[in-house]
């Protein structure tokens, strides 16, 4: 039986253009780079933002410049050693609770 065929999410192509690109991008850009629809890009856009994977800067109080933030992040690394340890860790990983007892 052959392999299924999978093909890259939205999520992944976008961030991974950001990351390629090394610099900030607008929404004009990523649409003309990534061949995805506008109504697929800006929930994307929004799912990156919510898990910290990119960051926007307002430039002329209305155009939004997208870019990658550092994969430097150790919040993940943070987050497994305190899970591994018995806390509780936040879904957006901004608060860790210590267990209880």
């Amino acid at each position: 039986m052959a392999a299924r065929q999978t093909r890259p999410t939205d999520v992944s192509v976008i961030l991974a253009y950001l990351v390629g690109l090394d610099d900030f991008a607008n929404k004009a850009m990523i649409l003309a780079e990534v061949k995805i629809p506008d109504d697929r890009v800006r929930p994307a856009l929004a799912h990156l933002a919510k898990h910290k994977a990119i960051d926007c800067v307002i430039v002329n109080g209305n155009e939004l410049w997208w870019f990658a933030t550092p994969e430097r992040d150790d919040r993940t690394r943070v987050a497994k050693l305190m899970l591994m340890r018995g806390h509780v860790v936040k879904g957006d990983w901004t608060k860790i609770y210590r267990k209880r007892g």
